[in-house]
């Protein structure tokens, strides 16, 4: 295995240091690859990366920058997650005709015999996947989890996995990007939401977001498997689908089953990974056993305790407006009792409907820096009478303010509905930085 890629040369386009990125990249150099890794970052927001380029002599690092050189007469450039879908660099490979690929395409065209199951969808896609490697983890079998998974690098897996095991995959729509590039799709692909998201990054343009995320499908083969919710299939039906594979929409949950996790959104969810199972012969029993223990995912309307009688939920994950107006709707019995902390960075998307659900739920509204924030304090249902919001500066600020108006028996929640750009690293940070808040408060 340690000469797995003796001599190849990679570009590796985007440096993660604190996730997946850098984690790639070491195992490719242990497995004696040639890479160039090129990163808009500098050494100084890079640090690991210069720590790794000093240990391995065939890890060349351009950083501050990217070159039109590093693009050529490559056998691989794995990409950046967020690279523009203009991108000149990646357009300079395609004309050299070096294959791009993201760390998961690359995973699957190097794995064994394994078994894929990927996850899609603008909401529930990592409760999902999370909920599906649990009950099969219960069967006894050896599954590995891979893709958007916090921290989760695939390509050292490769180490790992051996003909028969399972990767449960995570994939948005930048991973399937890819997928439809080099023309591979899952064995049984999961589609959980449609939601307008990424704006910002598609220009405005809905139908090339669906395109990327419809590439979880477009390519599995007959004898593969399609599940869907509702919502999806009705989505698909617009569009005039006529599949090859099997295609499942998704029944709903059979009533009796209790789950830890809270919200419509989440039955919705284990509905999903309860046909999956279904799919693979797992008996109800273990699926039953396996959903109504399921504790949940960190971030996702995750209770990180109580303090004065005040109930705390860390929802940081919830980045589009369905996600607030989700969370919001899984406390029937909170309704105006409920601060929400919300705003952020905006992705194009559109705040009136969340804003007439948040007014229906809360008490209050703290709204952090962002553009996001500035399209929401001008809604036309944000009514200053019906709902008092003030604007916070930074996460200590936000839970002073949501501290200073809850009250006994009263939810704060943390629920953007936007991204985390600006004042965080990313949405974990913001999540770290809210539940760290609380924990001092104790």
């Amino acid at each position: 295995m340690k000469n797995r890629f003796k001599g190849k040369k990679f570009t590796v386009m985007g440096l993660d240091g604190a996730g997946r990125g850098i984690k790639d990249v070491r195992y490719l150099l242990q497995n004696r690859a040639g890479v160039i890794g090129t990163d808009l970052k500098s050494e100084e927001e890079l640090p690991e990366a210069v720590a790794l380029a000093k240990k391995f002599s065939n890890l060349k690092l351009i950083l501050g920058k990217h070159r039109l050189g590093d693009f050529k007469h490559r056998d691989f450039v794995i990409r950046a997650a967020l690279a523009p879908l203009d991108s000149p660099y990646l357009a300079e490979a395609r004309r050299n005709g070096i294959p791009i690929v993201s760390d998961e395409t690359f995973f699957l065209l190097n794995a064994p015999k394994i078994f894929t199951i990927g996850v899609t969808g603008t909401r529930g896609k990592t409760t999902v996947t999370h909920m599906v490697a649990e009950i099969l983890t219960e069967t006894g079998r050896r599954v590995f989890l891979g893709g958007n998974v916090q921290d989760m690098a695939l390509l050292p897996l490769l180490g790992e996995v051996c003909d028969g095991d399972v990767v449960v995959m995570e994939l948005d729509s930048w991973k399937l990007q890819s997928f439809a590039e080099n023309k591979i799709s899952p064995q049984i692909a999961i589609f959980t939401t449609f939601f307008p998201d990424h704006l910002n990054y598609y220009k405005g343009d809905l139908e090339r977001y669906w395109e990327d995320k419809s590439a979880i499908f477009k390519n599995q083969r007959p004898g593969d498997v399609l599940i869907v919710s509702q919502q999806v299939a009705g989505t698909m039906k617009k569009q005039g689908y006529k599949l090859a594979q099997k295609f499942i929409i998704a029944q709903k949950l059979p009533p009796e089953w209790s789950l830890k996790v809270l919200g419509a959104h989440n039955r919705q969810n284990a509905g999903l990974a309860l046909d999956v199972a279904r799919k693979l012969g797992v008996s109800d029993e273990v699926s039953r056993r396996a959903l109504e223990g399921f504790k949940g995912v960190p971030g996702r309307l995750e209770c990180i305790g109580e303090h004065r009688g005040i109930k705390f939920y860390n929802d940081t994950t919830a980045t589009t407006p369905e996600g607030v107006m989700a969370a919001l709707r899984s406390f029937p019995k909170y309704k105006k009792k409920i601060v929400l902390i919300a705003g952020g960075s905006d992705k194009g998307l559109m705040y009136d409907g969340m804003m007439g659900v948040v007014v229906e739920y809360c008490r209050a509204l703290v709204l952090l820096p962002g553009t996001a924030t500035e399209k929401i304090s001008k809604s036309e249902y944000l009514n200053p009478k019906q709902i008092p919001t003030t604007k916070a500066q930074d996460m200590k600020e936000a839970m002073e303010e949501a501290m200073n108006v809850a009250a006994p028996d009263d939810i704060i929640i943390l629920s953007p509905g936007a991204a985390s750009f600006g004042i965080f690293k990313n949405e974990y940070d913001r999540g770290d930085q809210f539940t760290t808040l609380f924990k001092r408060l104790e």
